[in-house]
């Protein structure tokens, strides 16, 4: 047994000098790869009144109370005045939005706000909603890249207003998120 031992190793040695030999060969492949991400970008390109100065007030037939409605230099902004309201006034504006950004974007959440003037009128203010298409609303809505839309807000002052020569500044949240968002239902997608 020693013998075939001495044999088998001196034949390993014999074929290791004359350059044969065993051995696994490897080789490797390098896979790289990048990733950006995109953004979200909506901007205002336009406005208009419901009831602009010098036109007879929505339903009725008299020139009582005007909305004035303006662009903010910004894109991101627009001021809508209301002036002589009364009770049972109710008036809208038109906001064109486009989807300058990359990645399609879902209206979240509108809410008006209190900024200043007679915190009871407020109350006494409502938005009654945001719509597109004669009155598909708003919340839920896509809007792809490069897609624009006009949304109509309503307003209204109800009927029970007590206030006479009162002022009020409010303001607007529009809230939009990526597209994907299963916490808002998705509603109507734009082409």
């Amino acid at each position: 047994m020693k013998k075939l031992g001495l044999t088998a190793l001196a034949i390993v040695v014999a074929l290791g000098m004359l350059g044969i030999g065993y051995a696994y060969w490897t080789d490797k492949l390098v896979i790289t790869g990048n990733a950006n991400t995109g953004n979200l970008h909506l901007i205002i390109t336009g406005v208009q009144s419901e009831d602009p100065e010098n036109t007879l007030d929505p339903g009725y037939g008299y020139d009582a109370a005007d909305t004035i409605v303006v662009a903010g230099g910004d894109q991101k902004s627009a001021s809508i005045t209301i002036n002589n309201a009364y009770p049972g006034y109710k008036t809208g504006a038109t906001v064109s939005v486009q989807n300058t950004g990359t990645v399609p974007v879902k209206v979240q959440s509108i809410t008006l706000k209190y900024d200043s003037g007679n915190p009871a009128l407020f109350r006494y203010m409502s938005l009654i909603d945001w719509t597109f298409d004669g009155g598909k609303p708003a919340i839920g809505y896509v809007l792809v890249p490069g897609a624009s839309k006009d949304f109509v807000a309503s307003f209204s002052f109800d009927t029970d207003l007590p206030y006479q020569d009162a002022g009020v500044a409010v303001h607007t949240d529009i809230v939009v998120t990526q597209f994907n968002d299963p916490a808002v239902p998705t509603m109507t997608i734009a082409p």
